[in-house]
């Protein structure tokens, strides 16, 4: 218990928040125990708090001093307070839910890792976690924001690999860097205790998957996409836990953001060749049967990129809030059936009547292997005209093989869709007019 008492205490002194106000604790001289002095020992975990602008912050850390290469898990309740009345000194406290909390660790040579920590069952509770490899000091600093606007500011120590916890670096954290909204590496050692072992492209000993499919990754949301991992089990995984895992999945497939920046909605689904377009292929030799005439096909719509939605194409009512949005691209998604030497090919292209690549990204378990295309893909883009190969008469000789007819193929899927898309307006039109 006196191990507890002090480690807290010495703790606390160095989470005196940046700016001062009247509630703001003031900062104290750090003791550092003289070297005949004993170190007591670590506790499980930390209690930190920290009051600014009737904002208070309470903090559980756990664990107090990880080894390098440890995940500390950062739980915060956040709370409003308010001064008794007349008939009492007793501070009264409310729990402050749908708040943005970013919690940014920032190393003492100014490296960050910044998170916009998850909402938890409990009202005004919040958490993330971080994982760090380098031993050292570092400081935490939370950020409440309200309506975009800060609300409130707290700095933190912590350390890896050091105990007692030394006072906070004075780092700034840099500009530039995006808050993730989840710990990769920690997500990556929950899908080794939690995903399923027939996942394409798993690891046969670690059970941990090389890629998940862009169709996958483009057509779930998260909770789905938690689920087609997992299995079953996935609702039974703690928030924070279902968050992480899910900022791994998510590196394991192309960002729609990435590949069609400034798209709000994605909707898409598995599209086949028709008649006439299987006649057009043929010209120019190419042939696909059994289930090469079939691909996932998505288009993307403009909208905020901060909060992409994902639908099925078969959702009437995703369709109909589109109409009048303009659409930004198609993406198709070819494999090893459609003749491409890899395990996938996702072509983005402009929409009618352009249909010029941009963007061809090839993906494969073997990651050098993809690494090695990529570099030649990244000179096909702008090329491509519908029904013809001629723009790819100078493609790079390591893709010329297979990139026009795998052109060919995209273009047909994407006109499948497009097709598909004037009919279902078309059929609007018309039974509209019979109202």
């Amino acid at each position: 218990m006196i191990s507890l008492i002090l480690a807290l205490t010495l703790q606390a002194q160095h989470a005196a928040p940046i700016q001062k106000t009247p509630q703001t604790v003031p900062q104290q001289k750090v003791l550092t125990p003289a070297p005949t002095e004993a170190v007591e020992p670590a506790p499980p975990f930390l209690q930190l708090q920290s009051e600014q602008n009737n904002i208070r912050f309470r903090l559980r850390v756990e664990p107090a001093s990880p080894k390098p290469g440890e995940t500390v898990t950062v739980i915060l309740d956040a709370s409003t307070v308010t001064a008794g009345d007349s008939r009492t000194s007793m501070a009264h406290s409310s729990s402050i839910a749908g708040a943005k909390i970013r919690m940014a660790l920032i190393g003492t040579s100014g490296n960050a890792d910044v998170r916009i920590a998850a909402a938890l069952e409990d009202p005004g509770s919040y958490g993330a976690s971080f994982t760090s490899t380098t031993a050292g000091a570092y400081a935490l600093d939370i950020d409440l924001f309200q309506d975009s606007a800060l609300k409130s500011h707290a700095r933190f120590g912590l350390a890896w690999g050091m105990w007692p916890i030394p006072e906070a670096p004075s780092a700034t954290l840099p500009r530039g860097i995006q808050a993730s909204l989840g710990n990769i590496a920690r997500g990556q050692s929950l899908c080794a205790q939690h995903c399923r072992q027939d996942l394409p492209w798993s690891n046969a000993q670690t059970h941990i998957p090389a890629l998940i499919t862009t169709a996958e990754g483009f057509a779930d949301d998260n909770n789905a996409l938690v689920a087609y991992a997992v299995g079953p089990n996935a609702t039974t995984l703690p928030i924070l836990d279902r968050v992480d895992l899910t900022a791994f999945l998510r590196s394991l497939h192309p960002d729609p953001a990435t590949l069609v920046p400034h798209a709000g909605t994605v909707i898409g689904g598995d599209f086949a060749l028709g008649e006439f377009a299987l006649e057009r292929l043929a010209e120019h030799g190419v042939r696909p049967v059994n289930t090469a005439v079939e691909a996932p096909v998505f288009a993307a719509f403009a909208g905020d990129d901060s909060d992409l939605q994902r639908f099925d194409y078969n959702d009437r009512h995703a369709r109909e809030s589109l109409t009048g949005k303009k659409k930004m691209a198609y993406v198709i998604v070819l494999n090893k059936a459609q003749g491409i030497p890899i395990d996938e090919l996702v072509l983005t292209i402009a929409p009618e009547p352009s249909y010029k690549i941009l963007s061809a990204v090839a993906r494969d378990a073997d990651a050098a292997k993809a690494q090695r295309y990529n570099t030649d893909l990244a000179r096909v883009r702008g090329l491509g005209a519908f029904n013809s190969t001629k723009t790819f008469a100078n493609a790079p000789k390591s893709v010329q093989p297979w990139i026009g007819k795998s052109y060919l193929l995209a273009a047909e899927f994407a006109t499948q869709y497009y097709g598909e898309e004037r009919s279902f307006t078309a059929f609007d039109r018309e039974f509209e007019n019979k109202k």
